[in-house]
């Protein structure tokens, strides 16, 4: 599948990404793929609601995935493609 993104992490281990902003993403804001461990925070995502294909987190082949303290303003907040296990989302 080809699909637009702002930014994508493949195959990363113990990632940390703290105070982001994306707005307007012609696709996926934020894609994750094979990575095992990653914290996302403090991440602020704002597209208009009816935007077509605005995912917020694009995740798929990754485990150990957490999102804590942000805002998912997008179409969609999260779809996970074969995710693999402990994917996280909490949010203040």
């Amino acid at each position: 599948m080809n699909v637009m993104q702002s930014l994508r992490f493949h195959s990363c281990n113990g990632l940390n990404v703290k105070s982001l902003s994306t707005r307007n993403s012609p696709g996926a804001h934020i894609c994750v793929n094979g990575c095992d461990g990653a914290l996302f925070s403090q991440i602020n995502m704002n597209a208009p609601p009816k935007s077509p294909n605005t995912d917020g987190f694009d995740i798929s082949g990754s485990k150990n995935i957490a999102i804590e303290d942000s805002t998912l303003a997008t179409g969609k907040l999260t779809r996970i493609l074969s995710w693999k296990s402990h994917i996280n989302y909490r949010q203040n």
